[in-house]
């Protein structure tokens, strides 16, 4: 079993799914094929189907903060704006995102066919965080693995452009949104533990992500 900590697309658990999926990953192939972009696929993600497929799978998904790495909007890809890049930082630093697992080695490479740029560094336990309380992972069988590998950015890939002069994509920064709210329901019942976790989580976010300002300087998002 393998285990891999999302920090940007990865966090909405459908485009996880679609990495590997055969039906799912045949679908988003087409909408590319046909000039889609994030829009789409994040539509097509929410509907009905790749819901019920992540519904039915065993894949969990544990909100949490991962140390020693920092992240910033960098990632030159779609028109529409920048996508996240993770670099490796101070013990100090973290970024938040989710811990996914269990994941077979196929289930690994298939979703490192779609993450061109990145390499991966690897995590340990005690350097990850978990939003769900301890009680609450063992009271649904949950164990974060001891080792967690992430993707970070490749210092020779063109598009992570520390000099850009754009913000985020806005449909992509919205698999982010959706997925989080999307995990809370699956962890809580109550409206309110949901809700605490979503403004917890999302609240950390924008202290730990960066992001070029109109003064074309980087900021974390929390300061724009």
């Amino acid at each position: 079993m393998e285990a891999l900590f999302g920090y940007g697309s990865l966090i909405l658990p459908m485009s996880v799914l679609g990495r590997f999926d055969e039906e799912l990953r045949s679908r988003i192939d087409e909408l590319r094929e046909n000039g889609g972009a994030s829009k789409e696929f994040l539509n097509y993600y929410m509907s009905e189907r790749p819901v019920e497929k992540w519904k039915a799978s065993d894949l969990h998904m544990v909100p949490a903060k991962i140390y020693g790495l920092k992240r910033s909007y960098s990632l030159e890809v779609y028109d529409s704006g920048n996508m996240l890049v993770a670099e490796e930082a101070s013990k100090d630093e973290f970024i938040n995102g989710v811990v996914i697992f269990p994941l077979d080695k196929n289930q690994v490479d298939k979703i490192s066919e779609t993450e061109e740029g990145y390499r991966t560094v690897e995590k340990k336990r005690d350097e990850i965080e978990s939003y769900i309380p301890e009680e609450k992972l063992s009271e649904k069988g949950v164990e974060i693995p001891d080792k967690v590998k992430v993707y970070v950015a490749d210092e020779e890939v063109e598009e992570v452009n520390k000099d850009t002069e754009r913000t985020r994509s806005e449909p992509y920064h919205q698999y982010i949104v959706n997925g989080i709210r999307m995990i809370a329901e699956e962890w809580y019942t109550d409206e309110d533990q949901k809700q605490k976790l979503v403004e917890d989580f999302m609240s950390d976010f924008r202290k730990t992500t960066f992001e070029i300002d109109e003064n074309m300087e980087w900021k974390r998002m929390i300061q724009k």
